[in-house]
């Protein structure tokens, strides 16, 4: 049996690009594991290179700055406070763009529990986690307070701007392996599903 993980806790704030050096800079270590795992996998499982995959990355700037240019910001960030070129740490925000060309994966599974079924009243999110075991030295948890936006805590790869986690407006975010289409043409998914939903206060009218 495995011994419990435990994974660093990162504290971030300021503007989007600032929140990105930080991140950066803290994270230099998990996000160079990061770095070498996607090489690997990108090539034994889809048959991309690593430049391959910088290349079709930078194809997202467009897409993702339109979609949030705060998101940009902070990727652009990360590349200045990891001293990493911006295609790699845009590589690793497209990682599912990029890996899943070469098939689906199982992945992972998420759940919810409305108040009238918990003993406490409260509302419950929970998700595993199926990805690669190489993978769990570059995960971190980032607790981030923004400028104008609610206060998150994150869960993620780092290097990668969004995926679980919960934000201060009370809104739970998990995610699992989706269908990726080939070319791109619209922001990537942990980009857009993971961070613009913890970002924003839900709004229900």
């Amino acid at each position: 049996m495995e011994k419990d993980a435990t994974f660093p806790v990162f504290e971030l704030s300021g503007t989007p690009t600032e929140i990105g050096i930080a991140h950066g800079r803290l994270a230099k270590r998990q996000i160079s594991i990061s770095i070498q795992n996607y090489k690997k996998m990108f090539e034994s499982f889809s048959g991309i290179s690593w430049e391959t995959a910088q290349n079709y990355a930078r194809t997202f700037i467009p897409a993702i700055e339109a979609y949030d240019k705060d998101i940009m910001d902070e990727i652009r960030g990360i590349a200045i406070g990891s001293g990493y070129e911006l295609e790699d740490i845009l590589a690793l925000n497209v990682r599912s763009e990029i890996v899943l060309q070469g098939g689906m994966i199982n992945g992972c599974t998420a759940l919810g529990l409305a108040p009238e079924v918990m003993e406490d009243g409260n509302t419950w999110v929970a998700q595993n986690w199926d990805w690669k075991i190489q993978q769990r030295e570059a995960y971190a948890l980032f607790k981030i307070r923004q400028n104008n936006k609610p206060d998150l805590c994150l869960f993620t790869e780092a290097g990668i701007v969004g995926k679980l986690g919960l934000n201060s407006a009370g809104l739970g975010e998990c995610a699992g392996v989706r269908h990726i289409c080939k070319g791109g043409g619209g922001a990537a998914a942990y980009c857009a599903a993971g961070n613009f939903k913890q970002r924003y206060p839900c709004r229900c009218d």
